[in-house]
């Protein structure tokens, strides 16, 4: 017979009167599993619930901005110089006595104007970043913000990232991108 993945109604009908059995489970995680029998065929469909885990992990997700200033030359040899936006995400990743660690992609920074790094958090408060350090063939980048420029009701609605472990990861597993 013939076998669709994804969609029953795709299958003939005949086979879809064979269905024998269809299981839905579901545990703790939020994951739901629905597998469904034809014949002697099984098809698993995994959907995965990510709104639980999208609000825990926002607090740790920030807008990162800077300025870069380009000199270049026009055809007549004049020296013109013309200023452009750089933006992307980061994640807070550690906080110490004074600072607030936040890692970024390197070309959002690179060759950013002095004291032009903005950090936008998720109560909509902004604070200007420095540059701690830059790798720039992983495209990885480090600021700070001072803890004293950030108020008390920032502080409060921010939250340090929870870093896993990368070599725990098995191929197959799902992955969310936020930022």
């Amino acid at each position: 017979g013939e076998i669709a993945y994804g969609n029953e109604s795709a299958l003939p009908n005949t086979a879809v009167s064979e269905a024998e059995d269809k299981v839905e489970a579901s545990d703790n995680s939020g994951e739901k599993s629905s597998v469904t029998e034809i014949g002697n065929v099984n098809s698993s469909v995994v959907v995965t619930d990510v709104t639980s885990t999208v609000k825990e992990v926002m607090p740790s997700i920030v807008s990162v901005s800077s300025t870069v200033t380009a000199t270049y030359r026009t055809y007549f040899g004049q020296a013109m110089k013309e200023s452009a936006p750089a933006d992307g995400s980061g994640i807070i990743i550690a906080q110490n006595d004074s600072e607030l660690l936040i890692a970024t992609n390197h070309h959002v920074i690179e060759n950013a104007d002095a004291g032009s790094i903005s950090i936008k958090f998720n109560d909509g408060s902004s604070a200007t970043a420095n540059l701690k350090g830059a790798d720039e063939d992983m495209d990885l980048a480090i600021v700070a913000v001072a803890l004293k420029d950030l108020s008390s009701d920032t502080l409060k609605s921010i939250k340090i990232a929870a870093l896993g472990d990368s070599s725990s990861l098995q191929l197959g597993e799902p992955v969310i991108a936020i930022g």
